[in-house]
């Protein structure tokens, strides 16, 4: 009777093993699939905005980087950081007030 139950014990173990394992593999391809994703949306949104705006939306991705390092890792912002996030801020914030209505379409010289 105690060798059952010890070959119960070991077989549940093993099938936990397994399930973990598994589901840990099943995790780890949603988050490829989410971050995949979510980069084809960027990209496609980044073809509707004008260059200016583009060029800012890239460069914030650098501000969001550092900054979660800093909140998630505990690495350190020194002054040079501090001071390009400002302005990559600054720069996000000037770019709207950017007029960015778009040029007429000229054909062969004739406006249509």
């Amino acid at each position: 009777m105690a060798d059952q139950v010890t070959t119960f014990l070991l077989a549940t173990a093993a099938v936990t093993l397994i399930m973990w394992a598994a589901l840990r593999q099943l995790r780890l391809a949603l988050v490829g699939l989410v971050l995949c994703a979510t980069s084809f949306a960027v990209q496609y949104g980044l073809t509707h905005l004008p260059a200016n705006q583009a060029v800012v939306l890239f460069l914030s991705e650098l501000v969001f980087a550092a900054v979660s390092s800093y909140l998630l890792a505990g690495e350190k912002m020194g002054l040079q950081e501090m001071i390009g996030a400002v302005l990559i801020v600054s720069a996000s914030l000037l770019s709207g007030k950017i007029c960015t209505e778009p040029h007429p379409i000229v054909t062969n010289g004739i406006e249509p």
